[in-house]
Formats: C-alpha cells, structure tokens, sequence
C-alpha cells in the first residue's frame, strides 16, 4: 500500500513538474520582415522602387498588383537592400543546392514542389520567383514568416481585371527655354534638351524624364513642347524651396511654364512625369556638381607607379595597364609616381566630376595596381574596393585607398 502511495506522489510530481516548464526554452524566433519587400519585374528590378509588403496583423504580410509581364519574377527582401544579401528566393536551403521557385499548379518540375504555396529560403541565386502567365492579371503574394524559411502564396485572378495601363511617352518633345535654362536666346530646340530615356514605374505606368541645367537667372521660363511648338506642355509654375509635389501642366496653354527662387549659377534637374491618363506634371530639384579625386596611402615604398581602373572611368571600360607580363602599360594608360609610399591622382586624367540630388549616394567600385622595377613586378593586385559617395553639398570629393587594408574612407576636401 505504502509503494502505491508514494508512486502516485511521484507521477503527479512529475505532471506538475512538466506543466512548470518554462515555456521560453521552446520559443521559436520568426524571421522579422520589418521593413522586407518585393523586387522584380513588377518594380524593374530597382531598388529605389521596392514596394513594402503590408503587415495584415495575423503574421502574414502581402501585396497585390496587376501584373504587365507574361511572366512575373520575384523575391522578398529587406527594401533597398542593393547587395540582395537579404533576399529569399529558393525552393530549398542553399547547402541543398540553388533551385528557383516556380508558383504553378504543375510546380516546376525540378524541384519537387508544386502549387501555389511554398517554402522559400534564403540565397543568392541568380534565380527570382517566378509566376507563369500573368499579364494583365491581380497577383497577390502573401508572405509568412517561420523561423528559417518563409512560406509564399500566390494568387493569380483574370476576369475583370482592369489591362495593365499604358506609358504615355513624350517622344520628340523637348525643353525649350532661353539662354538661363541652359537654351538659346532663340528658344531653339537642341540635343541636350531632348526628353529621351525616362524611368518606368512599372506599377502605375509613370514615366519619368530628366533635364539638367546651371541657372542663369533667378527666375526662368521654358516650354515642354515640338520642336516647332505644334504641340505643347505648359502654363505650370514652380516656386523652388517652397514647393516639393509635381505641379501639372496644361495641354497647349497660352503661358510658359516658369521656375522661381533659382539661385544663379547653381545647378537644377526638371523631372517631367507622364501618367497612363496623359497629364504631364513637373517639378525641379537643385543638384550638386561634384568631383572626385583619388589617393593610395600605404603603399610599399619600394613602388614607383600605380594606377587605378573600375566602374568611375565608365564600367572597366578603360583596359588594364600591362599590356603583356613584365611590360610598360600601352600607350594611352597614364600611371601616377608613387612617392614615399603614396600614389596622389589629383588633377590627372583620374578626377571624376558628375552631378547628383543632395543626399544621393553615389556608389562605384575600383582597383588599383602598383608596380615596382619599370612596371616588371607587380605589387598589388587586390580584390574590388567598394565606394560609397554621399554627396551632400557642391565641391570635391577625396578617396583615400589604404593599400593595406584595401578599403576606401571619403572625405569632402572643398
């Protein structure tokens, strides 16, 4: 009798023993998909126009479009992330191998799933998410979180879907000012003032056009129109530092759009917009003309050149300095003396100039080589530095390369 007792003691120890566990030593951490997004061919692939998935407040997040592509691709990661280190993509972990996701009811035939629902991981693939025949149709992609995978659905409808709306182009019309738009006193139409290569949102079918110009006066009136003025834009007034939203033009209208509160001298960018619905709007930005200029520190001093190559000379276009092993670079490659361990290419065919909106982050890699004995050995052959400009004001920029480190710090120098 005592045995029973003191085994019926035992087992409901036990029973409160399990109950007392401290439920923190099973929670599961989810993947936090604060500020996460969707890029791919609804958003031409550009990280500037992310689109942020909506928290629905049930622990899945999503966003639902009307499709222009036959075809959409996609994957769901951190907004902005330019480096796709975040994106999640794959239909199975990376250390199983890189396989895309293929959202059919046939699946995709190769990587074992199929249906409108999978699981995604993280990877750096060059493949997206793909949706099969989609033009014109409402997708909605709805993302739940798990602790190392998400789980996307998709959704595909037709019927009365509205068509995909259609870009309004402005081809063949021009900016066409005086002399303190950067035109001539004729109001003549050139090359530069061509509106040509907008940016497309994919989205809504907005396009937008850009035209930079030094301000020669305070306040300037242009026309957004034909070259013989057949067919114009205008009658919308700007006022700089004060307003911020596109102001909208009228089709033929008697007066000239106008800019006010220029400063004179400094440099503006107009963005003309279009929308589906044919309405053309403005507004003007001031930017910042910039230069750049460049120096290795650290170098070994035994170097007496160097020279630099990469994406601020025009995307690697310019050619790598040793024309054959143990040779002078060929001509038309200019190297900089290295003297006391430093190669300085200030004011050689090195400098970059440019111009961008305040704030903007100009972002370039580069390589440099130095050499030593008349370019017979080479001394440094490094992997890409990655250089990020932010460009907050007009003037010069310095790019400090240390050789040992093979990084690069910037400064603004004036």
């Amino acid at each position: 009798m005592k045995k029973l007792i003191i085994s019926a003691i035992a087992a409901v120890s036990l029973l409160f023993g399990f109950a007392s566990c401290s439920g923190d030593l099973h929670d599961v951490s989810l993947i936090d998909l604060t500020g996460y997004g969707l890029r791919g061919t609804l958003t031409g692939w550009n990280a500037a126009d992310d689109v942020p998935l909506v928290d629905n407040g049930n622990g899945t997040y999503s966003y639902t479009f009307t499709s222009t592509d036959a075809t959409t691709q996609f994957a769901v990661l951190q907004m902005g992330d330019g480096t796709w280190g975040t994106a999640y993509r794959l239909a199975q972990p990376k250390s199983e191998g890189d396989t895309a996701n293929v959202f059919s009811e046939a699946g995709d035939g190769k990587s074992g799933q199929s249906g409108m629902e999978q699981k995604v991981y993280l990877g750096q693939s060059a493949d997206c998410m793909s949706i099969p025949d989609t033009e014109g149709k409402s997708v909605t992609i709805t993302v739940t979180p798990g602790s190392t995978y998400l789980t996307v659905k998709v959704e595909v409808s037709g019927g009365d879907v509205p068509a995909a709306p259609t870009a309004f182009y402005l081809d063949a019309y021009f900016i066409l000012g005086g002399e303190s738009i950067g035109g001539t006193s004729t109001w003549d139409a050139t090359v530069a003032g061509l509106l040509q290569n907008p940016t497309l949102t994919k989205s809504n079918a907005y396009l937008t056009y850009s035209y930079d110009f030094k301000a020669g006066a305070t306040d300037v009136e242009f026309g957004i129109a034909k070259s013989d003025w057949s067919s114009k834009y205008t009658g919308a007034t700007f006022a700089v530092g004060t307003d911020t939203d596109f102001v909208e033009t009228t089709k033929d209208a008697n007066s000239n759009n106008k800019i006010t509160g220029l400063k004179v001298g400094s440099d503006y960018r107009i963005f003309v917009q279009t929308t589906p619905e044919e309405t053309v709007s403005l507004k003007v930005q001031e930017i910042y003309s910039y230069k750049v200029v460049f120096v290795i520190e650290n170098l070994d001093e035994e170097c007496t050149s160097a020279w630099l190559n990469g994406s601020f000379w025009g995307a690697w276009k310019t050619g790598w300095p040793i024309a054959s092993w143990g040779s002078k670079p060929a001509d038309g490659y200019t190297a900089v003396a290295v003297t006391g361990g430093v190669a300085d290419f200030t004011g050689s065919k090195f400098d970059v100039t440019g111009v961008a909106e305040p704030g903007e982050t100009v972002s370039k890699q580069l390589k440099f080589v130095a050499t030593k004995d008349d370019w017979a050995t080479t001394e440094y052959d490094n992997a890409n530095i990655n250089v990020d400009i932010t460009v907050d004001a007009a003037g010069t920029y310095k790019v400090v390369i240390d050789a040992e480190s093979n990084e690069a710090a910037v400064t603004k120098v004036e």
